[in-house]
């Protein structure tokens, strides 16, 4: 899977402005109230997937990363998103190996998106 990680994962863009301003009519304002509210959200389920790996509790860590990739792809923050699916998808293995592995990759597709997207 790692592989298939890897030449997937270049595929998605870091930040499609773009794409997020043609879906609330191009309200840039509006867009940086979103943002400002995606950046803060994320590392509060960051938090809770990190305690939830702690716990073993994969139907929070599902639910966790399903969130983040829904919120990632409609602010146009592709590569976040399919981080997250990784992770969510990941979960029903039960192998928490992989798992972290993928939480990694959201912490830093995080960071990335953050020096991107903020002015």
């Amino acid at each position: 899977m790692t592989e298939e990680k890897i030449s997937s994962e270049s595929e998605y863009s870091v930040y499609d402005k773009e794409a997020f301003l043609g879906r609330i009519g191009r309200n840039e304002t509006l867009a940086q109230k979103i943002l400002l509210k995606f950046i803060d959200d994320v590392p509060k389920r960051m938090e809770t997937i990190r305690g939830a790996m702690e716990k073993r509790d994969i139907e929070e860590i599902r639910m966790q990363a399903h969130t983040i990739k829904g919120s990632s792809r409609n602010i146009g923050a592709e590569r976040l998103g399919y981080h997250a699916e990784c992770l969510e998808k990941s979960s029903a293995s039960g192998d928490f190996v992989l798992m972290e592995g993928f939480v990694a990759a959201i912490q830093n597709g995080f960071e990335e998106f953050k020096s991107v997207a903020l002015p």
